[in-house]
């Protein structure tokens, strides 16, 4: 993100979309809602490949966002 996000900073999961969670009207879809990112726990989920690029990675995470994907599905319907 261009602007500072600071992702460790104010209420865990706060911010969600729910514009998709009742698909089909009986409650399945998706929900899309923010991950808590501390510098510890991010870290071993920032792709790198040298010490240099993991320390860029690392000073960038106040610009990056994890966003979870949360699905509510159902088998289908055998016919």
């Amino acid at each position: 993100m261009p602007e500072l996000v600071n992702p460790w900073e104010g209420t865990l999961q706060a911010r969600y979309v729910d514009e998709w969670t009742d698909l089909d009207g009986d409650g399945y879809g998706v929900l899309f809602e923010t991950v808590p990112m501390t510098p510890a726990f991010s870290s071993g989920f920032v792709n790198w490949r040298s010490g240099a690029r993991h320390l860029q990675r690392m000073q960038d995470l106040k610009n990056m966002l994890c966003i979870a994907i949360l699905v509510r599905d159902k088998a289908p319907v055998a016919r």
